[in-house]
Order: C-alpha cells, then sequence, then structure tokens
C-alpha cells in the first residue's frame, strides 16, 4: 500500500491551508473535471500523531447529576453499517451523558426527514448528501455550524476543501463534512482467468463509437444464456456510479453549473456517452436487460459470480467483501480512459443539525467527536474514506487486500456530483426515461428531452446562486 499513502500526499501537496470560502448517495459540474488544486486533500498525516479532540461543555442542555441525554440520529447506509454502530458505541464510552438513538433509514431517507421537518419532529442530528443538501440548505433548518467552529478553534485544515465548501451557503457552515468517494472499476479476477482475458489496465480506454477496451473485453467475457448467463460488464440505469462518469468523460455534463437551472444532457458529447451506456444492454447484450434486476439486483449479480465487471464507489467494498467471501477473486482497477480523459464522480455526506433541536448543544458535542474521532473509527473499520485527512490511511490499510489507488488517484481529476435543491426530482425523472434506452425502446435524445421538458420549469423555481 505504499504507492497508495505516496498517492494521496502527492495529491495533497497542491493544498495544505485551510478552505476559503459532492450512493447513497456537489459542487459546481462545469462543462472541464474540476481539477483546480482547491479540490485537493491537504497533506495527510499519521492518527497517531493527532491530540484526542476536547468535549464541547454542555450549556442550556446540560443534563442535572447523574442523568443523560439522549439525541436522535437518523442515517441511511446498509453497505457498512455495522461500523457506523461501533462508532456509536464507541462516542456514547467516550461521552457517557449522551446516549444516541439510531434511526436507520434504508429507502426514502429524503422523503421521511422532509416529512419530519415539516412536522417539527425531526432528528437532533442527521446525515446530509451532497447532491440535494440544497434541499434543505433554503429552508432554514441546518444549524450554521460557523459560531461553534469559531468558538471551539476547529480549523478545517486537515479536511478537504471541496468537501468543507460542499456544506457552505451565503458564508455559512450548514454541516461538517463526513467522507467523501470515487467510483473505479470493479472485476471478477477469476472470470478473467477462466476467459484467457487480461485484467483491465490504468492505460484501457472507451469511446462511444468503438467501446474501445471496456468493449472488447465484455464481449470475451459475457457468455451462456437465460438465468446462467453470465455478463461482461454490469452498466445499472444508475449515475452515480455509472453513467455521469461517462458522461464527464465524453466531454458532456448534466446540469450547467452548481445549482443549475439548465439541464445540459442534450449536448452531442453527453448524448453519445448515455447512448453508448444504454446500448451495453440494449444493443451489444453485455450488460443485463433492464428487467434482469427485478430478481436480482446489479450488486447481488456481481456477488453471485454471474458478470466480470461493474463501476462502483469505494463506499461498498466492505459489504462486497462480506457478501463475496472467498467464492471468488476479484479486485479494483481505474475506470477506462475517455475521449476527454479518465474522470470520476466525487461527492461527500456531512452532519447536519436541525434548528429545531432542544438540545443543540449536545448535538454539537456529538457532531464535534464524529468529526475526528468518528472520521477515525469509519477509516479503521474500513467503512469509507474520511473527509478528515489524516485518517485516509487508516482506511486504506483496512482495505489493504484490494487495489485502492484508483479510487485515491481519481480524486485528483474528480467532478462534483450534480447538485440541485430539486436532486431527487430530477435524478428520478432521468432515470425512468433513461430506462427505456437501456431496453432500447427509444434513443437517449428522445429521453433527455422529456427530462428537459418536464423539468427545465422546476429548476426555475431555484434560487440563484
Amino acid at each position: 500500500m505504499g504507492t497508495v499513502t505516496a498517492g494521496v500526499a502527492l495529491l495533497a501537496a497542491a493544498c495544505s491551508g485551510p478552505a476559503s470560502n459532492t450512493a447513497n448517495p456537489p459542487t459546481n459540474p462545469s462543462a472541464q473535471p474540476a481539477s483546480n488544486p482547491s479540490n485537493s486533500l491537504p497533506s495527510a498525516k499519521p492518527t497517531t500523531a493527532a491530540a484526542p479532540q476536547s468535549i464541547v461543555p454542555l450549556q442550556a442542555t446540560a443534563a442535572p447529576s447523574g442523568q443523560t441525554i439522549t439525541l436522535s440520529f437518523e442515517l441511511w447506509d446498509n453497505n457498512h453499517f455495522d461500523v457506523e454502530q461501533a462508532m456509536i458505541n464507541e462516542f456514547e464510552k467516550a461521552v457517557p451523558q449522551i446516549k444516541i438513538d439510531v434511526q436507520h433509514t434504508v429507502n426514502n431517507y429524503l422523503t421521511k426527514l422532509e416529512t419530519q421537518l415539516a412536522g417539527n419532529a425531526a432528528p437532533d442530528v442527521f446525515w446530509l448528501s451532497t447532491a440535494w443538501y440544497p434541499t434543505l440548505a433554503t429552508k432554514d433548518v441546518l444549524v450554521d455550524q460557523s459560531p461553534m467552529l469559531s468558538r471551539d478553534k476547529i480549523s478545517f485544515q486537515d479536511y478537504g476543501p471541496i468537501y468543507v465548501n460542499y456544506f457552505r451557503f451565503k458564508g455559512k457552515q450548514l454541516g461538517f463534512p463526513k467522507d467523501w468517494d470515487t467510483v473505479a472499476l470493479l472485476y471478477n479476477k477469476d472470470l478473467f482467468d477462466k476467459a484467457g482475458v487480461p485484467y483491465p489496465t490504468d492505460q484501457w480506454k472507451w469511446d462511444p463509437e468503438s467501446g474501445g477496451d471496456l468493449l472488447e473485453a465484455a464481449k470475451k467475457l459475457t457468455t451462456g444464456s437465460g438465468p446462467n448467463r453470465q455478463y461482461g460488464f454490469i452498466g445499472p440505469v444508475a449515475g452515480q456510479r455509472f453513467w455521469w462518469n461517462f458522461v464527464w468523460m465524453n466531454g458532456g455534463d448534466v446540469l450547467d453549473k452548481s445549482w443549475g437551472k439548465q439541464i445540459v444532457l442534450n449536448s452531442p458529447e453527453a448524448l453519445a456517452a448515455l447512448q453508448f451506456c444504454g446500448d451495453l444492454a440494449a444493443k451489444y447484450q453485455v450488460s443485463p436487460a433492464v428487467e434482469d434486476y427485478a430478481t436480482q439486483n446489479a450488486d447481488a449479480m456481481f456477488w453471485a459470480g454471474r458478470a466480470a465487471m461493474t463501476t462502483n464507489g469505494d463506499w461498498v467494498l466492505a459489504n462486497y467483501r462480506k457478501n463475496i467471501g472467498t467464492r471468488f477473486k476479484w479486485d479494483v482497477a481505474p475506470l477506462p480512459i475517455g475521449p476527454k480523459g479518465r474522470i470520476s464522480e466525487t461527492n461527500s455526506l456531512g452532519y447536519g443539525i436541525w434548528t429545531g433541536s432542544k438540545q443543540q448543544d449536545a448535538a454539537w458535542t456529538y457532531v464535534k467527536w464524529l468529526g475526528k474521532e468518528g472520521e477515525i473509527a469509519l477509516a479503521k473499520g474500513g467503512a469509507v474514506f474520511p473527509a478528515y485527512v489524516p485518517a485516509v490511511d487508516d482506511f486504506v490499510s483496512a482495505m489493504k487486500d484490494f487495489n485502492m489507488k484508483p479510487f485515491v488517484d481519481a480524486q485528483k481529476n474528480a467532478h462534483p456530483i450534480p447538485e440541485s435543491p430539486y436532486f431527487n426530482q430530477l435524478d428520478d425523472d432521468l432515470t425512468k426515461e433513461l430506462t427505456e434506452v437501456w431496453r432500447g425502446k427509444t434513443t437517449a435524445k428522445e429521453a433527455v428531452d422529456k427530462v428537459i421538458a418536464t423539468m427545465t420549469p422546476v429548476l426555475a423555481q431555484g434560487p440563484d446562486v
């Protein structure tokens, strides 16, 4: 793993100061990848050298002696919930006067959260996603953490600036960055060996006309029929893990800018990439048909050894390792290089505090702990890349069975995910219409035109940012 650690250090060298101013489920998705040095991670330092974070004294919400405060905390991920729970247990040992009531909402998280907020019954602390964070940023439901950060002299110097800035809005820090991710190519080594196909390399290429190395290998690795069919590649109708990255690598984009009001997927570059992604299933049949996912989802197909390759993020590694076990050997390779280079999405989650909470001091005590000690615990537990950079190497070490370099290197030329107050509605509409492209029933252009007609009036209602 030494080369990966070196990669983090080289990546970090471009930015060592504090921020100025993201499955699963972002900032400035322009036509070009976000390769500005301010998007890079500051220098990694060993977590053993980090001093323990002090506990914020409870003020207005302090409990009488011998009593405890219970905070409600909502999150959604199911890939590494065991690590999240272990981290929470660790907090309760460190701060015995605060207990955490976990609300684990795997499905329809944002819908539930918005209902809770509207009913004045939201959790004290909850996860934020950069994709739909703007939905809440404009509603005065998130506590500005800036005063507490200043009071407790917390610097974001050891955090990736892009991930800090994701949760800033009009000068307010509305979320504490939790993690970051990128996407790479996961592949089944046993299936490659059996077919005599060389493993993917960092020199692999793809383009929407020929398909390149990706399509060539996928064809060789696709065999059989019916329930026993083995696919060369799994490419579901999913933006973050799949088609967003291919649109960007071909020079296209989803929105005109961060919090943008214009959908730009109708550019020739974006349409060609979308058509290629759909054609992998509909035309070339090297990827499962939409109907195949009804009985076995994309992840389960890979776990079962029914596919040689898929694209996915680092956040799934622990879950994949658990579900695959020793059935076959698998590893990680970089995304194939597109016409405009190799470009992965990058995203971040954050911790928000509800403005209606009656226990905001205790909530801040928890969030502050999560932001450092919690980051170290998540990284060592093999959950995610932490936003707290000194713990990045801990995650790499926890995943030492795999080639983590593609995920680390991808951050240097990563593209923020499409950030919008109407992200969920846009994502739902795109999934609905693009599904017909994956079925071969319509073209990418026809699908995108429908989404533009439906969503443009909606996006126009957003704030000017």
